[in-house]
């Protein structure tokens, strides 16, 4: 790769050395070099420019020269531009931040606009230095010295990788927020095993809103052809997000994320045409079976949120063909189901019971639905990237993983019932069994441990919402105070209720050193594969309850941390309790 590139590039050289051809030949030369090999380049404009590229001059490079790879002392005449095959970032001598454009089938067509901040509105306003780091085939790394509107200066450093599409940045000393400006219709925080959280521009009164995202979240571009995901590295950065305008002119201007030292940030950029859809949903369809006026770009699995007022969204994933069954958090309710038949994508529109309770605003019929690609299926092309993709290829876990990181059960092999009892089973198939006997009783002996942990700290968000519940009492002798709990207290009282915080600590454990001890005794016989299936599948099942359970309370209190911060900053009389609620929510969060 390093071999061919080095040769195009001083074949390059060579004619313009030799002959000396004209600018334009120059030209048409820097475009071939870039159109052939797919590979990372930097490139030095020779002029800056006093405003944003348009799609024009990106796709004529005038008087642009490609800086030769391992060349770390070139010094910039113009603007500084790196590239790959799908995305491009233009760092402008006079421009606020990094500039990013990702090619589309129309050519290229900017996305977003990353802005750093040394302080409260204290944004960059242009460049003083720019130091190559690394320059070669497979990654080009810069650091960019801001000036900042006060007069400070502010270091980031960006890292672009071939093939890849996001860019990385690393933000330096005294830097203290990332403006991340996308033009988004809807922002979804996802929870993988539970509902997500969807922020419509509808949804907000102020100016900012904090999101309830540890580590990532999506924005839904405008045009349905775009999908931007930012991700972050610890979990203690908060994200916010930004609007603009008044009444129908308000927008969502894109989000904040906090800077810590030497924790990085990511921002990638996935691209195709309806890679997400919208879709209004009436009253009337409340209970009715609807075919979506649109067709995937993708093999993929794709994922449904039925947005209702509340942030919290009705979330199901589309199966192969019709449930038998909706999917409803609430008793009584008949939930929401996504399903394919052939070409077509067809949802059930979730139908509530004419309660007190589904009479509340928050759970009236959704005014809409989105559909989004969350992961990739065993069909998906390999170029296409998914958002279980960049959180594999950023924080380099998968869901279930990221779900027993942030609770504190990660390590480099955990022993989760899907990967503990797939294992066993592989030694089975192969006849292997007796040879790892030992193995397979000590690995089924830390899996049964692994369940017993999970039980316990499924219970502790049961204990925290009792806590929660029993500390507001007192409270609701004050209606102005009650009003402002109203959302706050919804939230828990449904941690509360989940049938799964109640189930007895003791059981799931009990269940599963059965079941382990069913498939030990299996060692060594004929038919031990096919009889493991049915324990083995049971295993499976406690995991999957309990991988659902973290993730739905986790998700609650993250959400319960936030309405507690909106609760302080508008409700004087309020906000001392607000605070006491958000400090167990953040212990909580950072107890293992």
């Amino acid at each position: 790769m390093r071999l061919y590139r080095s040769i195009a590039f001083g074949l390059a050289v060579l004619g313009v050395c030799v002959g000396a051809p004209s600018a334009s030949h120059r030209q048409q030369d820097v475009n071939s070099i870039l159109n052939q090999t797919p590979y990372t380049y930097l490139l030095d404009t020779g002029v800056p420019s006093t405003v944003a590229l348009s799609e024009k001059k990106l796709a004529q490079k005038k008087g642009w020269t490609i800086v030769p790879e391992d060349n770390l002392r070139h010094k910039f005449k113009g603007d500084t531009i790196f590239l790959n095959d799908k995305i491009t970032v233009v760092l402008r001598q006079r421009g606020p931040g990094a500039e990013v454009y990702a090619k589309t089938p129309d050519g290229l067509k900017q996305r977003a606009l990353l802005v750093a901040y040394a302080g409260r509105a204290d944004g960059t306003a242009g460049i003083s230095s720019v130091r190559i780091i690394e320059n070669n085939p497979g990654a080009v790394m810069l650091e960019a010295v801001f000036q900042t509107e006060k007069g400070k200066t502010a270091a980031v450093t960006y890292r672009l990788t071939t093939g890849q599409i996001y860019v990385e940045i690393s933000p330096g000393e005294g830097i203290s927020k990332f403006l991340i400006q996308v033009d988004t219709r809807h922002m979804v925080v996802p929870d993988f095993f539970g509902d997500d959280v969807v922020f419509s521009v509808g949804a907000f009164e102020d100016s900012g809103h904090g999101l309830p995202a540890e580590n990532f979240f999506l924005s839904m571009v405008e045009g349905n052809d775009a999908i931007v995901m930012c991700v972050w590295e610890s979990s203690k950065q908060t994200a916010e997000v930004i609007l603009s305008g008044e009444g129908g002119d308000r927008i969502i201007r894109g989000s904040e994320i906090q800077c810590i030292k030497d924790k990085r940030i990511w921002v990638a950029f996935m691209e195709s045409s309806n890679i997400w859809h919208e879709c209004a949903i009436l009253d009337k369809d409340e209970g009715k079976d609807i075919i979506l006026d649109w067709e995937p770009p993708f093999s993929a699995k794709w994922r449904a949120n039925f947005i209702k007022e509340d942030e919290l969204a009705e979330s199901c994933n589309f199966s192969d063909q019709q449930k038998q069954e909706s999917v409803s958090a609430v008793p009584g309710e008949v939930g929401c189901s996504c399903w394919c038949d052939g070409s077509r994508f067809c949802i059930r529109v979730p139908k509530l019971q004419t309660t007190e309770k589904s009479e509340s605003a928050a759970a009236r019929c959704p005014g809409s639905v989105i559909v989004y690609p969350i992961d990739r299926s065993r069909v998906t092309p390999l170029m296409v990237f998914c958002p279980v993709d960049i959180l594999r290829n950023t924080l380099g876990v998968g869901p279930c993983e990221y779900i027993l990181e942030r609770e504190g059960f990660g390590s480099g092999s955990p022993p989760t019932p899907d990967q503990v009892t797939r294992w066993v089973q592989e030694q089975f198939k192969k006849n292997k069994e007796e040879h790892a006997s030992a193995e397979i009783k000590e690995r089924l002996k830390e899996m049964v441990e692994h369940i017993r942990h999970a039980q316990i700290r499924i219970n502790q968000y049961g204990d925290f919402a009792r806590q929660v519940q029993e500390s507001s009492e007192k409270e609701k002798s004050n209606k102005v105070v009650a009003d402002a709990l109203g959302k706050l207290l919804a939230i828990v009282n449904d941690m509360e209720q989940n049938t799964v915080i109640k189930s007895n600590s003791a059981k799931s454990s009990e269940s599963a050193t059965m079941l382990a001890g069913k498939i030990v005794a299996l060692i060594g016989k004929d038919n031990a594969l096919v009889e493991s299936q049915e324990p083995a599948a049971q295993i499976r099942a406690i995991g999957d309850a309990q991988d659902k359970a973290l993730s739905k309370c986790r998700m609650a209190v993250r959400r319960i941390k936030q309405q507690c911060l909106t609760i302080a900053a508008r409700e004087p009389q309020a906000a001392d309790f607000a605070r006491k609620v958000q400090q167990l929510a953040e212990e909580m969060l950072q107890r293992k």
